[in-house]
C-alpha cells in the first residue's frame, strides 16, 4: 500500500481559529496570541518556559514585578477553556485543549445564540 502523504501547511488555533502552521504530532495545539492569554484558575496569568538548556522539560510561572514566581502543574485556561501545557518534541512548549468537544459546542452555541436573539 502506497505511503499517502497530506499537503497541509496550515490547521486552525481551537481557541480563535486563526491559521497556524501544521503540525501532524499536535493537530490542536493553541496560537501564540491565544497562548499570552493563558491564565490559572483563578484568573492570574502564567506563562510556560523551558526549564533545561536541552529543551526538555518545563515549567509554569507567574510574573509579578518583573519576578517569576513558579506555577504548580500544567493546566491552564484560555479564555475559559481548560488547556494543557505539553513540550512539543522540536523544543518549545505547547498548549493544547483539555477537551476539544466543550470548545466545539460553545462555538455552536455562540454562533445561534445571536442567531436566534
Amino acid at each position: 500500500m502506497p505511503l499517502i502523504m497530506n499537503n497541509f501547511t496550515t490547521q486552525n488555533c481551537p481557541i480563535c481559529q486563526c491559521k497556524v502552521e501544521f503540525s501532524a504530532n499536535f493537530p490542536d495545539y493553541v496560537c501564540n496570541a491565544c497562548a499570552s492569554n493563558a491564565t490559572d484558575i483563578k484568573g492570574e496569568k502564567v506563562i510556560f518556559y523551558h526549564t533545561h538548556l536541552s529543551g526538555q522539560g518545563y515549567q509554569g510561572y507567574y510574573r509579578r514585578n518583573q519576578e517569576l514566581i513558579p506555577f504548580t502543574g500544567n493546566d491552564c485556561y484560555i479564555n475559559g477553556i481548560k488547556c494543557n501545557a505539553i513540550y512539543d518534541h522540536l523544543g518549545g512548549v505547547l498548549l493544547h485543549p483539555v477537551n476539544t468537544s466543550t470548545i466545539n459546542t460553545r462555538r455552536y452555541e455562540s454562533r445561534h445564540a445571536t442567531a436566534m436573539s
